[in-house]
């Protein structure tokens, strides 16, 4: 227990109301709704979501699209469950 409690203290941040700070992804839970920058996996465009929407979203198809490519993806696994 001691052991735990000085892991979660060395995690620690100390950070003013509304600053921008970096974090590792693996130390959120999947189901917070912090922001994180992300790229779709499609398109490349870089763009700012919930770690939690991330993470249904890979979740459901193994990979991100964008708004912009949504569409395709949809295309693509519509396809992928046709034929498997």
């Amino acid at each position: 227990m001691e052991e735990q409690l000085k892991n979660i203290l060395k995690k620690v941040i100390i950070a003013k109301l509304g600053e921008h700070i970096d974090v590792n992804v693996d130390d959120l839970s999947k189901q917070s709704h912090t922001k994180i920058d992300i790229k779709c996996d499609m398109c490349d465009k870089k763009m700012n979501q919930s770690y939690y929407a991330y993470n249904k979203n890979i979740k459901q198809q193994g990979f991100y699209a964008c708004n912009d490519c949504k569409q395709i993806k949809i295309e693509k696994t519509k396809y992928r469950k046709i034929w498997l």
